[in-house]
């Protein structure tokens, strides 16, 4: 019985390495669709603060600033959508005035995703949110 029993664990213990490995595998991947802009993980975007009204919709999720508008690229894990609102450090809907920290990015980066029915837009480097 204590051979079994050893085999089991053995087995247990394989499949519990390969599902972490999987999951550590996804952890970095960058979703293909829906209204978040992502990115891969935050990259020197913590030097400045976007201040705006959100807006959400099925196809982006955006924020209007009085000079401009800016997409927000969220490093993946940060950010998602619950119920038509956006979960970040805090729960936002359209219309609130949010804070993102970060920075404008020049251009998207070639491993970012960009939703296609974002409008014509800065992009904002969003750092993770804070802590707390």
């Amino acid at each position: 019985m204590p051979r079994r029993y050893a085999l089991g664990m053995r087995r247990v213990l394989a499949i519990a390495a390969g599902v972490a490995a999987v999951a550590l595998g996804l952890t970095g991947c960058v979703p293909t669709g829906g209204p978040l802009a992502m990115q891969p993980r935050a990259e020197a975007w913590h030097d400045a603060l976007l201040t705006g009204t959100l807006h959400i919709d099925d196809d982006c999720v955006w924020v209007e600033t009085a000079d401009a508008a800016y997409v927000p690229v969220f490093p993946v894990g940060s950010a998602r959508m619950e119920a038509g609102r956006l979960l970040y450090g805090a729960t936002w809907s359209d219309g609130d005035t949010i804070d993102i920290g970060g920075g404008e990015a020049p251009e998207a980066g070639a491993d970012w995703y960009i939703p296609d029915g974002c409008p014509d837009a800065l992009l904002w480097g969003a750092a993770p949110p804070p802590e707390g």
